[in-house]
């Protein structure tokens, strides 16, 4: 949180987070999810945690092959 504050005292307009949630307690964890959800700034965010991302992505992109892939797109193809 500390970092993250620092970070916001400089007013960027997008943040890039990188597996904001590794190695934080459930406590910690949802405060930090409280803390993003309520931030004005755009965010890109990587992360291995689906549950993390669910509560703060509008749009999940995946990296395969060297390309991005839209998550949804990729779901749709699979599951058909």
């Amino acid at each position: 949180m500390i970092t993250l504050a620092s970070v916001l005292a400089m007013e960027p307009e997008v943040l890039l987070l990188d597996e904001p949630s590794n190695a934080l307690d459930s406590k910690a964890r949802e405060r930090l999810l409280t803390t993003l959800q309520n931030l004005p700034q755009a965010m890109i965010i990587i992360s291995h945690d689906d549950s993390f991302l669910e509560q703060l992505a509008t749009r999940w992109v995946r990296l395969q092959d060297a390309s991005l892939v839209d998550y949804q797109t990729s779901l749709s193809a699979v599951s058909a």
